[in-house]
């Protein structure tokens, strides 16, 4: 026989009365024949038990089946005690459950108002230019339905710096219009002023900016206006011009500019 083939008999066995146990030969190759035919063959060491064998004698099975991965139970027992083995988690899992954020809450806040604000400035702002007058039956409602509004947002946000701003921009800008109506009563009428404590609230919400544009821009845009009339003869120095629509326009203009901005 080949050298690579020898077999290890089983030893002899005394006589006894009952037939002795058949005990089945194992082949052996040596380390030297297997590596050489089979690199990935690992050695196993044999029990001590084994009939022929002495203990710790190394052996090679050439089976190069791949072993599939050991599973584990779902539940194991261990002391008496029961332990769950680690499971996979699931594509739903490990997600965190949907909450309102802060940001979240501020968000809904500013943009219920932006259309509450939205409704009012245009009733406002074709009332004022076909009429001159702003009538307080839209201003006084819209302005306390917006202040709670904030309040609310403020509330659930916690973001009670933006909703104290925004007073403070409804009393600043107010109290500007307010002085320009008691230097010029024929300029500015006691509506645009009510209208000026809305814009400020509004805008003011949004950051102080905000609000400079808002104050500003109406001037800006409304003398345009005002040349263009006088260069086309459309109007003369005494003619009488809305203040209100463009009090809308301009913040209606510095809010999109804002928002397309970005924060900060």
């Amino acid at each position: 026989m080949a050298a690579s083939t020898w077999l290890r008999l089983p030893p002899r066995l005394p006589a006894s009365s009952s037939p002795p146990t058949p005990v089945r030969a194992v082949p052996e190759m040596s380390s030297a024949v297997i590596s050489a035919r089979h690199p990935k063959v690992h050695p196993c060491r044999t029990a001590a038990t084994t009939p022929g064998r002495a203990a710790g004698s190394r052996t090679y099975r050439a089976d190069l089946t791949p072993v599939a991965p050991i599973v584990r139970p779902a539940r194991t027992s261990r002391g008496g005690t029961w332990s769950r083995a680690p499971r996979t988690p699931t594509a739903t899992e490990g997600t965190a459950p949907s909450r309102t954020t802060p940001r979240t809450a501020a968000t809904a806040g500013s943009a219920s108002v932006s259309v509450v604000a939205a409704v009012a400035g245009v009733a406002l702002f074709v009332i004022d230019a076909r009429t001159h007058r702003l009538p307080n039956a839209i201003t006084y409602p819209t302005v306390a339905a917006v202040a709670v509004l904030l309040a609310a947002a403020a509330l659930a946000s916690g973001t009670w710096d933006a909703a104290l701003r925004a007073l403070l921009g409804a009393l600043v800008l107010g109290g500007a219009y307010l002085l320009l109506h008691l230097v010029n009563r024929t300029g500015l009428g006691l509506g645009d002023v009510k209208l000026a404590v809305l814009l400020g609230l509004v805008t003011a919400w949004y950051g102080w900016p905000v609000l400079w544009a808002a104050a500003f821009l109406p001037f800006l845009i409304g003398g345009a206006v005002a040349i263009v009339l006088l260069v086309s003869r459309r109007a003369s120095r005494g003619t009488a011009l809305a203040f209100g629509p463009y009090m809308l326009t301009g913040t209606a203009l510095a809010l999109t500019i804002a928002r397309a901005l970005g924060p900060g």
